[in-house]
């Protein structure tokens, strides 16, 4: 049965257009603001109890930020801010642990994302991010939904990644 559902997947031809256009401003040499368009269309294989297709899943986003270099391009910042919709989403299906369902509705995603890079010296590098996300179902057949928290998400999320690279002796280049 799971053979049927690949082969009607890969048979499956879809005449779909999904439009994406940015925009971008060089203020300086060193900052530039940015705006996003981009409609997507994405087909599903997960596997589902009754081996049927999914619909594809269906949205947009929009985004817009600045980015910019300080000190000699040595130090690098991005923060951007989005609206995220998608519709039919697929998620775990709770009575079936080895399944998926799909979701009738529509989750938006609305957050900021923050990320600092910086060259500290000629050795050690560090980049830190930070996002923050409020993800919700705003459509759904189930009215208990609406409104809650998109399963999985998290409101704030955050990472700090350090390198180090040995510029001297037999381990030169070692990180």
């Amino acid at each position: 049965e799971t053979s049927d559902l690949l082969d009607y997947l890969n048979d499956t031809k879809y005449d779909v257009f999904t439009p994406r256009t940015g925009l971008t401003w060089l203020f300086t040499s060193d900052i530039s603001a940015y705006a996003l368009y981009d409609q997507f269309f994405e087909t599903e294989a997960a596997p589902n109890i009754d081996q049927k297709p999914f619909k594809p899943i269906t949205g947009f986003l929009l985004e817009t930020g600045i980015k910019s270099f300080f000190f000699g391009k040595k130090l690098g910042m991005n923060l951007s801010a989005y609206h995220l919709v998608k519709n039919d989403v697929i998620t775990a299906d709770t009575a079936n642990p080895n399944f998926y369902v799909q979701r009738d509705g529509q989750i938006v995603s609305d957050g900021i994302d923050f990320d600092l890079t910086g060259h500290l010296t000629p050795a050690f590098i560090v980049n830190a991010n930070y996002a923050y996300t409020d993800a919700r179902t705003t459509k759904d057949s189930d009215s208990s939904l609406v409104g809650l928290q998109n399963y999985g998400s998290a409101h704030h999320t955050g990472n700090l990644w350090l390198k180090y690279t040995l510029l001297r002796g037999k381990l030169k280049g070692f990180s």
